[in-house]
């Protein structure tokens, strides 16, 4: 499971039509000093240039792994926008001690909205960086491979008959996306631990639902944050 360190609430504009998720590996007992200096230096420096810092998070089942998650307002201005941050004083100047925490930082999937509205619901400003968590403090993020490329067809199923019996279960979703290569389709929902654990029935009635698809092959739950 993973703990929010700073979401943006879930009330503002649907923004953000590509989103990269990225999980990295910290070395041993590295992780809290990565996200002390991460909302110090980097969050404000995103900002800066135009990329939404949407999220981050403790990955409770795996105590050296931070797991982001950010957006762009549009795939023709991310390279400008990813440029600008690199070439940044706050990364230049905080590189290095950024990296010396850091094992493996190349898990990274791009992805894209489903449809228009099924992005993240932002607000125009970054909360402070003291501000208490909201209670639904926990997200679970499912990838599903599929047999076929993602097609309408497939968005259809998915918003009235997965995402219906996901919020049945009090597990509402707060987003879905599928990659850029258009294969799985990554969803992401809010929930308490006590409406979100793998091996509750409603879990599996959910899981049950979804694998009615033909083109549908199983890839497991995936994590929680």
């Amino acid at each position: 499971m993973y703990d929010a360190v700073r979401t943006r609430s879930a009330v503002g504009t649907n923004c953000a039509p590509v989103v990269e998720l990225r999980q990295y590996t910290c070395k041993p007992g590295r992780r809290d000093a990565l996200i002390e200096l991460f909302d110090r230096e980097f969050v404000a420096a995103h900002e800066a240039v135009g990329i939404r810092q949407i999220g981050q998070f403790r990955d409770l089942d795996a105590p050296d792994s931070f797991v982001w998650i950010r957006g762009f307002p549009e795939p023709e201005t991310r390279g400008r926008a990813l440029a600008g941050f690199y070439e940044s004083a706050a990364w230049e100047a905080h590189k290095e001690a950024a990296l010396a925490t850091l094992e493996a930082w190349d898990n990274a999937l791009q992805l894209r909205r489903n449809h228009a509205r099924s992005g993240f619901d932002v607000p125009s400003e970054q909360p402070p960086a003291d501000v208490e968590l909201p209670p639904a403090s926990l997200v679970v993020a499912s990838v599903w491979q599929l047999a076929a490329p993602v097609d309408d067809e497939f968005v259809r199923f998915f918003e009235g008959h997965v995402r219906l019996a996901m919020i049945e279960s009090g597990a509402a979703p707060i987003a879905s996306f599928q990659t850029t290569r258009r294969t799985p389709i990554r969803g992401c929902r809010s929930g308490r631990a006590r409406t979100t654990s793998s091996g509750s029935p409603r879990s599996r009635r959910r899981t049950s639902t979804a694998s009615t698809w033909p083109g549908w092959s199983s890839r497991g739950s995936g994590p929680t944050w």
